[in-house]
């Protein structure tokens, strides 16, 4: 079962795009929302999304780039794995996550352990969500 967590996608609505596709994005905040990874690694599956913490935000145009584009699969990756370790790295900032294991460069897999042995805790009980920027 995929982790799932609706705070989580709320939060990524009406705020700045991380995935930032060069020749794309159009920079309209009011159309971001929380970009899932589109690999399996992530736990995307036939019909079924990826894993809630393993989506970046994105603005329409950078979204629709990323799941219906004609960019070649390991570019849209390399860029949304980069839009998320700067989502990652602004949960862990905002305090909407907390870790106890190193997240500059995270594994898919060992992100997913680390959430299941509690290592990583998204919306820990003493933190609330941040007013949006």
């Amino acid at each position: 079962m995929n982790f799932r967590c609706p705070k989580l996608l709320k939060d990524a609505r009406s705020r700045s795009c991380l995935m930032r596709v060069p020749g794309v994005c159009c920079g309209n905040s009011e159309t971001s929302v929380a970009a899932h990874a589109n690999w399996s690694d992530y736990g995307k599956g036939k019909s079924i999304k990826a894993h809630d913490w393993a989506s970046a935000r994105a603005c329409f145009t950078c979204h629709t780039w990323l799941d219906a584009g004609a960019a070649p699969r390991e570019q849209k990756r390399r860029l949304w794995h980069a839009a998320w370790v700067r989502q990652l790295a602004e949960w862990l900032r905002r305090g909407v996550i907390t870790s106890a294991i190193e997240l500059s460069n995270p594994d898919p897999q060992a992100f997913a352990k680390a959430i299941a042995q509690g290592l990583i805790v998204v919306y820990p009980r003493a933190s609330r969500p941040q007013p949006q920027e």
